[in-house]
């Protein structure tokens, strides 16, 4: 397992965990200006889930030189993991910012920017981790 994936997973790791801090304060905002549930919910959601899937993507790049994964293997972790989260970042902030869900494919604008990044993250979570759990055992 080669530095440069470990490096790079912990470093995007921590951008992603950063931008989940950082929606922190609009969460906030919406809650002590008592504003709708559903804005309070999606700013709720995009702090929690960026915050929670930054932690994870710190974990997994510590871990990694411990697993002992080979240098693919390694790469193809830390790659999925970073698109994924990447891609929950762009789904949540934007939903948030915009009051859009977009759970569902459908041909309503909004859903044609935010699914995608919903999709990629879910596919990038399950895809990285089933690798690093693969290569456990």
């Amino acid at each position: 397992m080669t530095r440069d994936s470990t490096s790079l997973l912990l470093l995007h790791g921590v951008i992603v965990l950063f931008l989940g801090a950082l929606t922190g304060i609009p969460y906030w905002i919406v809650v002590i200006r008592e504003w709708e549930p559903d804005a309070v919910r999606a700013w709720r959601v995009a702090h929690a889930l960026l915050v929670a899937d930054g932690v994870v993507m710190v974990m997994v790049a510590l871990a990694l030189p411990v697993v002992g994964l080979t240098d693919a293997w390694g790469r193809f972790v830390a790659w999925n993991l970073i698109v994924s989260g990447y891609g929950f970042a762009w789904a949540f902030l934007l939903g948030a910012v915009t009051g859009h869900r977009a759970l569902t494919p459908t041909s309503r604008i909004w859903d044609l920017f935010l699914f995608p990044g919903h999709f990629v993250g879910a596919v990038g979570s399950l895809l990285g981790l089933g690798a690093l759990l693969l290569g456990l055992l």
